[in-house]
């Protein structure tokens, strides 16, 4: 009796759970065109919490965006995408008055990525 407890001890000190994942999702997404530069774009499937969603890489972040928004669509249509990435430069450049009027124009609407 005492092996058999003592085994199941051991057992159970070496028995290895499976991690937590941390995942980093859109949960929601905003039809609000994005006013900012978008250097690419990937697509999310839903799946458990995240939701359906055209993820923007722009010079604000990640941008949670409807799919079925007409502004995507029209967007995703023009700019075919080379491995996910826009054809644009990868660091463009961005003037003072430009950053100020994005940051005026970035609506509540926007959702940004969330872990």
């Amino acid at each position: 009796l005492v092996q058999i407890v003592s085994h199941c001890i051991v057992l159970h000190l070496f028995y290895r759970r499976p991690s937590k994942v941390s995942t980093t999702c859109c949960k929601m997404v905003s039809s609000a065109p994005i006013l900012f530069d978008i250097y690419g774009y990937e697509r999310q499937n839903a799946l458990g919490p995240c939701v359906e969603a055209i993820v923007f890489d722009t010079v604000k972040g990640k941008v949670c965006s409807n799919p079925k928004a007409r502004w995507v669509i029209k967007k995703m249509k023009g700019n075919q995408p080379i491995n996910g990435l826009f054809n644009q430069p990868a660091h463009p450049t961005v003037s003072p008055t430009d950053t100020a009027q994005q940051e005026k124009a970035m609506s509540p609407a926007a959702v940004e990525i969330s872990s």
